[in-house]
């Protein structure tokens, strides 16, 4: 069994603060008994720290069939292509990389020309690291590449407009990729992301 978090006063997996009832968490079991058996002592376990579990808002979801989304990730059972082992598989949720997208766009557009291209850069940069930060975690190397891509497209349309340049092409030879990070110090989204383990209780 593998779980996300840890006792009070421990960051959880670096995402959040614990110390009260509300830490969220996942735990990871192979067959449903030996989730019970180890929902009870980690129940015990909260109890000895002072806290306790919500039962509530505590659910059981068959991995190996169904996908959950939690935190802003998406997590399901895959088996590795080389090993066959089967792992947990973590990467953005389809909806979290949807929000990424179209607050992307909302940093870059028509009506943001008359600002300083610097300001939008900046503006652009600060919510991409911060959302790279987050999301910088396990299998997330394909939704960080769907998002990097974005940020350079939309960055190149919010330049056409600009210069007033209607061809996709002209804007394509004017402003490249290598430009958009050399010359306008657009933050590069690291596309291979860290693997880190989760706490084993």
């Amino acid at each position: 069994m593998r779980w996300i978090g840890g006792g009070p006063g421990q960051k959880l997996d670096g995402r959040s603060e614990p110390g009260s009832s509300g830490m969220p968490m996942i735990w990871w079991c192979s067959v449903r008994g030996r989730w019970l058996q180890r929902g009870r002592s980690f129940a015990t376990c909260w109890k000895d720290w002072g806290l306790r579990l919500n039962e509530e808002k505590t659910r059981e979801v068959n991995a190996k069939k169904d996908r959950f989304d939690f935190l802003g990730f998406s997590f399901g059972l895959s088996t590795g292509r080389t090993s066959g082992q089967v792992y947990p598989h973590v990467e953005p949720s389809r909806r979290s990389i949807q929000r990424a997208t179209a607050r992307v766009a909302q940093l870059t557009a028509r009506r943001r020309t008359p600002i300083p291209l610097p300001d939008v850069v900046k503006t652009l940069n600060q919510y991409v690291r911060g959302w790279a930060g987050y999301f910088h975690y396990r299998n997330s190397s394909k939704g960080l590449g769907r998002v990097k891509w974005h940020v350079e497209e939309r960055l190149r349309t919010h330049l056409r407009k600009r210069h007033k340049m209607k061809s996709r092409a002209a804007g394509y030879a004017q402003f490249p990729t290598a430009r958009l990070y050399a010359r306008y110090g657009l933050f590069k989204l690291p596309t291979k992301a860290g693997w880190k383990r989760a706490y084993a209780f």
